[in-house]
């Protein structure tokens, strides 16, 4: 995957190992609500690490504070983990 930003960059090439797609997930998934994701970034402190952080944030809009999905990046031994999710605020009677 290429990610470019043009006209002077930077430019990040990305390979994708172990991907899961949802139709490959043995159990019935609900469709995904297409509101924009929170973004959670873990271990990328590096000055490149933060660079990529910058160039992954710009890809997503910013997401409305109600938005119940969020993506996960996490960087552990230079090989960043990508996970996504939707939760359900749960109410305590």
């Amino acid at each position: 995957m290429i990610v470019c930003h043009l006209p002077v960059g930077p430019t990040l090439y990305f390979g994708l190992q172990n991907v899961v797609l949802r139709h490959d997930v043995d159990e019935k998934l609900q469709t995904m609500p297409e509101i924009y994701p929170h973004l959670i970034f873990h271990d990328l402190k590096t000055a490149l690490g933060q660079r990529v952080q910058t160039v992954l944030q710009h890809l997503f809009p910013v997401a409305k504070p109600d938005s119940q999905r969020i993506i996960t990046f996490a960087n552990r031994d230079d090989l960043i983990s990508f996970r996504h999710h939707k939760y359900e605020k749960v109410s305590h009677k």
